[in-house]
């Protein structure tokens, strides 16, 4: 017998980076976890992450952006409470 969730709508995935596809922010991410296990010696923020972004302001955008979304969603639900 299937297990029902109690989620009634199905979640809208977004990007955290306004001009990038959730599939090129995953990969990105994934750069930045590589090039900081491979070699944590030789990490830098100015290596490039994901096209011609750094590492240092692709995580800044990431943040920025995941905080907004965060925040959107919480101000969204106040006003519906």
């Amino acid at each position: 017998m299937p297990v029902r969730t109690r989620r009634k709508k199905q979640r809208k995935v977004t990007s955290a980076i306004a001009d990038l596809t959730v599939s090129e922010v995953r990969r990105g991410l994934d750069t930045v976890r590589k090039l900081w296990n491979n070699t944590p010696h030789e990490f830098s923020l100015l290596a490039l992450a994901f096209g011609n972004r750094s590492v240092q302001q692709f995580c800044y955008e990431f943040v920025l952006g995941n905080h907004i979304k965060r925040h959107a969603k919480s101000t969204a639900k106040k006003k519906t409470s």
